[in-house]
């Protein structure tokens, strides 16, 4: 029992000794680093994440704004063009006047 007490308070005062060697703001610094590399929200993995998902996002984005543009043309197409209803009509729904045949090759 003794033996372990003295065991304890030799490393209590060997912790002690050190802490007063080591500068507080190296000390401070030291564990902010550490408290980014631990699981949380700011933790460098979970940036990490964030980054990679923002980016895909932005991927998204543009490939939907390309989207939108191309639709919007295509609308105007129609809406203006008699022409381009019909054919579009054609090609997309399969349509045909009444005394046509369609064959569809692949």
């Amino acid at each position: 029992m003794r033996g372990e007490k003295r065991e304890q308070k030799k490393w209590i005062t060997t912790v002690k000794s050190t802490m007063a060697r080591i500068n507080p703001f190296v000390f401070m610094l030291l564990l902010y680093f550490l408290s980014l590399l631990l699981p949380g929200n700011y933790s460098l993995w979970n940036q990490l994440k964030y980054s990679q998902e923002i980016r895909k996002q932005k991927r998204e984005i543009a490939y939907l704004e390309k989207e939108i543009k191309q639709s919007t043309k295509a609308l105007e197409e129609l809406q203006f063009e008699e022409d381009m209803l019909e054919k579009y009509a054609r090609e997309k729904y399969l349509m045909k006047a009444p005394d046509e045949d369609i064959y569809l090759l692949r």
